[in-house]
């Protein structure tokens, strides 16, 4: 398919105001009696709600020009004229539109193009801050984020730093909130430059680099009070980062979407809840990941492994649903899980003294396998992929995930 890219010009300024607002005339431009004051028709940047009348007016326009909603994504449209399908998906006034007919594609730039100031952009190359590379002899995509990446190391300061070979060393996951291990370290003097660091990281977690989620989730509980250790484990991946900076996601031909769940059991040193981890994949590359600690304590490791398939469940559904949108509908995703406990206690739903106390809002698992929406298999822990969302691992076994997920 063809992926085009359209800039909204003063996208903002074309949205239609329900509310009556009014606002001071700007110095230079007054007219009438001194004192009166301008009534708005159309949305400015600055307001509340301007990004809603912009939203609303793009809607309008859209289904005007007979494109539908997605039901599982509010901002992915679709239109069909017989065979030929084009989808358009918007971020602000940035927007990604996708075709296997020219025509088609050319049409709908032409429609909108008539309503708003449009920038074209032609094939994307670049879309919020991700690059992304076409190989079409190898019908495979990567997008990235090579030049945000070093961009962050230059601004740190870690230009000349050795690379490391992996984000979090194992020894890492024995960070808490007095620093690392039982002694309790003096406050970090630059707290703001951490969380900066931590947030700019993050960004690059959540769009192209599932490598580093791990580590980066566990950095952001400390961001009120960082102490030195924290610092240093912050420090480290961003030498990894430096060193990998051309990594990214590479989608090709391959298998339909499946996902791996996994949680490692009171590993939080403060609180001693559990980590929740799950990743899904499609043609080879990660499509959806989550890292966190687990809501509530778990009081065994086949507690908190239900509680992670229930979170990977939910994601699932939805992942299902978007699947359909799309047009290429998935009968039941495969959840790969380590724990035959969780698996059993999901196909046998029985209570006893150990899962009685169990929330409910778990147990809607068991539906959805029962429905055939989900399939639950088992898989050894050294296969588990989304181990490395819940933990440090050795060097051998991260890249041996990592590459799981479609990151070289």
């Amino acid at each position: 398919m063809d992926v085009h890219h359209l800039d909204m010009r003063t996208a903002v300024l074309h949205g239609d105001l329900e509310e009556v607002i009014y606002v001071e005339q700007p110095p230079g431009f007054e007219t009438g009696e001194p004192g009166q004051k301008c009534r708005l028709l159309k949305a400015l940047y600055g307001l509340k709600q301007a990004s809603r009348a912009w939203h609303k007016k793009l809607v309008a326009t859209l289904e005007a020009n007979k494109f539908e909603v997605s039901t599982s994504d509010p901002s992915l449209f679709s239109k069909r004229d017989g065979s030929r399908v084009v989808r358009l998906l918007v971020h602000v006034d940035d927007l990604l539109i996708s075709s296997h007919c020219a025509k088609l594609l050319t049409e709908v730039k032409q429609q909108l193009m008539k309503e708003f100031e449009v920038r074209d952009l032609g094939e994307v190359s670049l879309f919020l801050g991700i690059e992304v590379v076409r190989d079409r002899g190898t019908r495979s995509m990567k997008i990235l984020q090579k030049r945000y990446a070093l961009d962050l190391v230059q601004k740190f300061g870690h230009a000349n730093a050795k690379p490391d070979s992996i984000p979090m060393q194992p020894i890492r996951g024995l960070l808490n909130t007095r620093g690392i291990g039982d002694e309790e370290q003096e406050p970090f003097q630059e707290a703001t430059q951490y969380r900066s660091l931590v947030g700019g990281l993050m960004y690059l977690a959540v769009c192209t680099r599932p490598d580093i989620a791990q580590a980066v989730r566990r950095l952001a509980r400390y961001m009120s009070k960082p102490t030195p250790a924290h610092w240093e484990a912050a420090r480290g991946v961003l030498r990894y980062v430096k060193g990998t900076a051309v990594y990214g996601i590479t989608y090709s031909r391959g298998e339909p979407l499946f996902g791996y769940a996994d949680a490692d059991w009171a590993s939080d040193r403060d609180n001693r809840r559990s980590t929740t981890g799950y990743v899904f994949i499609l043609h080879g590359g990660a499509v959806s990941l989550k890292s966190r600690l687990q809501p509530t304590t778990a009081a065994s490791s086949v507690e908190a492994e239900y509680m992670s398939v229930s979170s990977a469940t939910r994601e699932a559904m939805f992942l299902r649903k978007l699947m359909f949108d799309l047009g290429c509908p998935v009968e039941a995703v495969r959840i790969w899980d380590d724990n035959l406990g969780a698996i059993n206690l999901i196909r046998n739903p029985t209570t006893s003294d150990r899962s009685k106390h169990i929330d409910v809002q778990h147990h809607f698992v068991r539906e959805k396998e029962r429905f055939g929406y989900v399939n639950f298999e088992y898989c050894p822990t050294e296969s588990m992929v989304a181990d490395m969302l819940t933990k440090p691992l050795p060097e051998a076994q991260f890249v041996k995930f990592r590459l799981s997920m479609g990151v070289p």
